[in-house]
This record gives C-alpha cells, structure tokens and sequence, in this order.
C-alpha cells in the first residue's frame, strides 16, 4: 500500500516495470502478500513517530478529561402532527396522514422555528434571563460591561440569544415525529428548566400563531361581511324604488327562494286567465258535444234523461198506469169511467215525462250557451292582460336584472355569515398539534466529559495522524534506505545488500562466515548471472558521491571471484583520491596513472596479493587532470591488455558526480556496478549519476545498497548467518559514523 502511495508521489512510471523480481512469498502471496510486508517495514522504521502521536494525543485527551468542567445536558420530546384533531363537521377525529414531502417540509419547518432568534428570545423572557448575568455566570461566560446602560444591556441581551443557541441541541430522527430538544448547561437543574421551557414556548407559539391566523380572518370577514350586508341592502333599496317608480308589483315567492323566478301583478294575472280560459275552453268543448249530441235525437234517448231519477219514477209510474189501463179495458169499455180515469193518469204521466225531458235537453243547451259565454269573457280578459304584459316586459328587464343584484348579494352575504360562524367556532375547538412526549429533568450524569470516549478519539485521532504523518514522510522522503526504496526509487534492479559493521571490513571479509562475507558471496552470484555469458570481463564499481564503499566492494568482488578460481586484477581506478592500497596495507607507488602517460609498461607495478589469483595494480602518481588520461586511446587499450590476460578486471573507480572520470571509464567496461549508500543516498543525486553513466553508454548492471542498517530501516534482524537449524543468532549491527 504505501510503496504505491510512495511510487505515485515520485511519479516515476517506469519504477513498476523495473521493480525486482518477486520472492516465494510474493509468489504464493500475490501483490497483496508484498504491500504487507512493504506496510510493515514502514511501521517499524516509523514506530517511534506512532508511537509519540498516539501518545501525545492519549495524553491530551487525560488532561482534558481531568481539567474539563462538566458539562449536564437535559433533554425534552415533543410530538409534532402536521394536521390538529378535528371536531367539527364530522370530520375525523385523529389527523390523517399528510403527503410525505409536506411532512418532512413540516417537520423541518419545527426544527428552524425552534432553532430560531424568537424562540430564543421567547424562552429567555419566559425565564427572565435579561435580568443580570445570573444565567451567563452558570453558563461560564464572562461579559465585560462596557459603554452606556443601553449599550451594555442590548450586548447582555445579545450574549444571553447566543448563548442559548449555541447550547442548544435538536434530535429529529428520520421515519419519526419526536423531536428531542436538548440543552447543556454546568447546571444540571438549569439545563433541564431551559429545555422545558424550549418546549413550552414552541407550543405556546404555535398556539398564538394560530390564533392570530384566526383572528385575522374572523376580521377579514367581518369586514367582509358589513360590506356585503352594505351592498345587499343597497340593491334591495333599488329594486323597490324602481319597482315603484315602474308600477311593477311582485306576487312572487320571497326573496331568495331558491329555483323561483319573481313575478309581477299583470305577470300573475295573465298565467292565472290562461289557466281560466283553458278551463273554460274544456268546459265548452265538453258542453258543445253534450249538446250537439242531444239536438239531432229524441230527449228520451239521452242518456242524461234515462239517468235522471225523475224521469226513472215518472217511468215506473207510468209503467204501472199502462198496466191498470189494459186491465180495465179487458173488462170495460173505453167509455167507462174508470177507464177514462186510468187513461188520463197515463196520459197526465207521459206529459210530464216529455216535459221533464224537453226541460233536461234545454238545460243541455244553456249550459253550453254558458261555456261559450264564458270563454269569450276569458279570451276578452286575456287580450287586454297580453298586451298589458309586453308593455311590462320592457321594464322588466330592468328590474330582473336588480332582482338578480339582490339575489346574489344575498347568497354572498349568506356564505360570508356562515363562513364566519365555522371560523368563530373551529378557533375554540381546534386542538394543538404539537404535544410534549416526555418533560426535561435534571441529568445524574454529565454529558460532558467521557473519559472512556475521549480515550478512544484520542486513540483514533493519534491513529489518523501518524498515518498523515506517515504518508507525508515516505512520499515526500527521498532517501534511499532499503532495497525496496533501490529498485522503485532508481529503477534497476538490485544485486546486493551490505549491511553497515562496527569491525574492519578486510577482517570481517577474512572470516567467511560474518555477514559482509556473506553479502559479497551473494554480490558475486548476482554478478555471474548478470550477462548473458555469465559475469562481465570488465567491472567499474562507482557511486554518485565518495564515502559509499567503492573501495571495499571493489575488493571484496575481486577476493570472492578469487575464491572461486578465477583470475581477477583488482585496479585502483580513482586517480584524484585513492583508497584500495591504504585498505590493503600497500605503500603507494607507481601504478595505473603511469601506465596511462606512458611512463610505464602495461606489465608493469602488478601485485599479487596473500590471496590466490589476485593481483593489484595501484593509482600510482595522481595526475592534474585524471579525465585526460581516462578520455585517450591508451586508457581503453589498457583495460583491454588486462582483460585478455585476467579472467576479470575490476576497477575502483570514481565517484560520477562532479567529475567525468567515471562515465569515461564506464564507456570502456562491459558493466558498472552502482552503489548507493543507504545511511545518506537520495533519490536525485543517485538518478543525475546514472543518467551520466547511461549517457556515456556504460551498461549499468544494477544496484548495490551499502550501509545498511535493516533495524534503521524497519526491517528487523535483516542479514546473513550461518546459525540456521540451532539457536537463531540475529545480527544486529552497531552504528558508526565512520566510512569504510
């Protein structure tokens, strides 16, 4: 993890094709297995940095525990309905359920009122907190009175509304309509007042709010109202004057009956002599037909005659008369007195049966006479009343249209009444909608402060820091330190690692088994499969600055390719300041430099060491311009005499930077050896040396990390040992501030 947070810091994108090839580990592990190990190398090299964060924030948050005055918070629920109870009009009794966005606009609507100033203010007044200092002194503000009386109370009166707002705390929980009002306080007791009376100044606001919202429209229609009575009355004045003054009289249904049209005096006369003459011409017709019926026939065939009850006696009697007359004609003569009797009672009968008769069809007659009459009087009225109408329906029109201005004066007036008796009523029955849940009380415990989560911020917040810390430090440090940093930092790969000793390198590289020997031997076998024909010919070992070993690796290569039967010659390549001959002991004398001038042959000033199959050749004299001699023909032809005769010729060249003695000698060598000090490289120095070195087109080999202290570094007991199988002996290096 933070080797790619340190690669993306360096911006170098060619340092992951570059990077060393895996280990077993990374292998079975995958690159996960190696951002672990690479995270705790960098928390070992950084323990001490972790550990004074994590420390120092521990510490902090003690002493702020213990210092801490304590602070007491008490809290108040409330419900808030969006709807009131309602009680009227057959309304549901319990509030329905609102659209959802209006409740959580409602509901956050709550909240900013009881986050407001007038809030504040209301609950300061409530609880006379303007008088004095009494509540800032609990509270721990201090108000320095200055300015005049008027000045000092407005910034008393402005400290005490800050002084609650900041203090206050509201807790509305989604999916919920509690709202929890909190207020902390040094007080316990004032604390709890303070948040009760948060709680009773919302409802007593909300209630006022609504009253006035009632009040005001019970105003508005009272002013409404004396405007439409206004109005009404008016318009009910205009449509009597004008009926007056038009002769128009109203027998109509009263004002205001509703699906009546209104009408006048003709109006009401003509519709009722309509109604008359149809009657009348009814009658007629039916009297007509009942006479037309009865002229052309005998009066005794009518049915009116046979169904009068007269007539039917007069009939039964003369039926009873007939019947005495031919019994006394069976027996006498026509002339006989009792038969002259019996035929004038049936003679007298029959007389009065036609006249009965002739008296019942005249009557007939004289009632369709009467129809008839009747119905001429009636058309007669209604040709005058038709004409009287049209006169007055041009005025009417007029009047109709006042009519219609009452009419809807009327029911304006009526629905503003009604209106204002509704409101009038709801102000009084309308329930609040916001309810206290639970009341405020003092709190046993101080909210404030909590030793065992200061503890565990502290822990987290020294936590987050070193990792910041961390972070910045491996991502802005540009040190080479470990091999990791090696490869990623410089792009190539590494060879080896030597770690830094306390003893003197030509006795350690003596005992084969110490950790420098060790190293070298690996050196050597990274060396071997370096080329593809195994080692190179012709070894430069350089640096981008002095003091970073060039002398001692130089010899210790050239003793463990000895060691292995080749023949190497070990030359002294640094003609400005020479080590190899006072690391091995030898007197200075002639050597490379004069080989170089000229002043001696190639064969010439060649030691052989006390160890087998190597061979030294010196700086000798040190020349003014070491650069001339390296930049001639015969310095290459040199180089090239020893190859021939040496399986290996390694050279202990100059440092690069400053100087160009050393990529001159790079372009000679089939490879170059690059060490990098891990106790003072950089990043920059050491890439400006190996662009030199490529730029003179010297095939840089890799890279040999040198003083390195693996516990330094945050890699442990990093080293060699030959303890393996027994009792693990770990290395562990002592720091010196000496080169070798």
């Amino acid at each position: 993890m933070f080797r790619d947070l340190i690669l993306a810091a360096d911006g170098q994108a060619n340092a992951v094709a570059l990077a060393p090839s895996p280990t077993p580990g990374q292998r079975s592990g995958g690159r996960r297995e190696l951002d672990v190990e690479r995270l705790k190398h960098v928390l070992r090299r950084n323990r001490w940095l972790i550990i004074a964060c994590i420390l120092l924030f521990v510490f902090g948050a003690i002493l702020l525990t213990v210092l801490a005055t304590p602070i007491f918070r008490a809290t108040a629920s409330l419900q808030l309905e969006q709807q009131s109870t309602r009680v009227l009009k057959n309304e549901e009794l319990q509030p329905g359920e609102a659209n959802i966005a209006d409740a959580e606009r409602f509901l956050q609507t709550q909240v900013d009122i009881l986050t407001s100033r007038s809030l504040a203010i209301r609950v300061a007044d409530r609880l006379q907190l303007f008088r004095g200092t009494t509540f800032l002194d609990a509270m721990g503000v201090k108000v320095v009175p200055k300015g005049t009386p008027a000045e000092q109370a407005r910034k008393l009166r402005e400290k005490v509304i800050t002084t609650l707002r900041n203090n206050q705390q509201i807790s509305l929980p989604r999916f919920s309509r509690v709202a929890s009002i909190s207020f902390s306080s040094r007080d316990r007791d004032l604390s709890a007042r303070v948040a009760n009376a948060y709680a009773e100044a919302l409802i007593t606001d909300n209630l006022e709010r609504r009253f006035r919202a009632s009040s005001y429209a019970r105003d508005f229609l009272e002013g409404q109202l004396g405007q439409a009575k206004t109005k009404l009355e008016a318009s009910e004045r205009a449509v009597i004057l004008y009926a007056r003054g038009a002769g128009l009289i109203d027998t109509g249904p009263a004002p205001g009956a509703p699906g009546e049209r209104a009408r006048s005096l003709v109006t009401s006369s003509l519709v009722t002599m309509n109604d008359t003459l149809s009657a009348a011409t009814a009658e007629r017709l039916r009297s007509q037909q009942r006479w037309e019926r009865s002229r052309g026939v005998s009066p005794m065939q009518l049915p009116e005659v046979l169904g009068n009850q007269a007539i039917q006696e007069l009939m039964r009697s003369r039926a009873e008369l007939a019947s005495n007359y031919q019994k006394e004609l069976e027996t006498r003569l026509p002339d006989y007195p009792t038969v002259r009797q019996a035929k004038a009672q049936l003679d007298e009968t029959n007389d009065q049966i036609a006249k009965l008769a002739g008296s019942i069809r005249d009557s007939i007659r004289e009632t369709y006479e009467v129809a008839a009459r009747q119905e001429r009087a009636v058309q007669g009225d209604i040709r005058g009343l038709r004409a009287n109408t049209l006169s007055e329906q041009d005025r009417g029109v007029r009047y109709g249209i006042l009519r219609r201005e009452v009419d809807t004066n009327r029911e304006m007036y009526d629905a503003m009444l009604q209106r204002y008796k509704e409101v009038g009523a709801a102000a009084g029955v309308t329930a609040n909608n916001i309810s206290v849940v639970d009341t405020a009380e003092p709190a046993i415990n101080p909210a404030w402060p909590k030793p065992l989560l200061n503890l565990l911020l502290s822990l987290f917040l020294g936590v987050i820091t070193a990792a910041g810390l961390v972070f910045l430090r491996e991502a802005l440090d540009d040190a080479v330190r470990t091999p990791d940093d090696a490869e990623s930092k410089l792009g190539l790969p590494l060879l080896g690692t030597v770690p830094r000793i306390a003893a003197s390198p030509i006795d350690m590289l003596e005992n084969q088994r110490s950790s420098l020997s060790e190293a070298y031997s690996s050196l050597r076998t990274a060396l071997e499969f370096a080329g593809e024909g195994g080692a190179p010919r012709r070894l430069l070992v350089t640096s981008s600055q002095g003091g970073e070993g060039k002398s001692t690796t130089s010899y210790a290569i050239a003793r463990s390719f000895a060691h292995v039967g080749k023949r190497v010659l070990l030359v002294d390549g640094d003609l400005r300041k020479p080590s190899l001959a006072r690391l091995l002991g030898i007197e200075p004398g002639p050597g490379f430099s004069n080989i170089l001038n000229g002043t001696a042959k190639l064969g010439d000033h060649v030691i052989e060491l006390d160890v087998p199959n190597l061979s030294f050749l010196s700086s000798g004299s040190l020349p003014p311009n070491p650069a001339d001699l390296y930049g001639r023909a015969p310095a290459r032809a040199a180089i090239e005499h020893f190859s021939d005769r040496y399986d290996l010729v390694v050279i202990d060249g100059p440092p690069v930077l400053g100087l160009a003695d050393a990529p001159l000698l790079a372009g000679a060598v089939d490879g170059v050896v690059f060490l990098v000090d891990a106790s003072q490289s950089h990043r920059g120095r050491a890439r400006a040396a190996l662009r030199r070195l490529q730029g003179a087109r010297g095939k840089v080999l890799g890279l040999v990390l040198t003083m390195f202290n693996p516990r330094a570094a945050g890699y442990g007991s990093y080293g060699y040992s030959y303890e393996y199988g027994g009792r693990p002996r770990r290395w562990l290096p002592r720091l010196v501030s000496d080169r070798f």
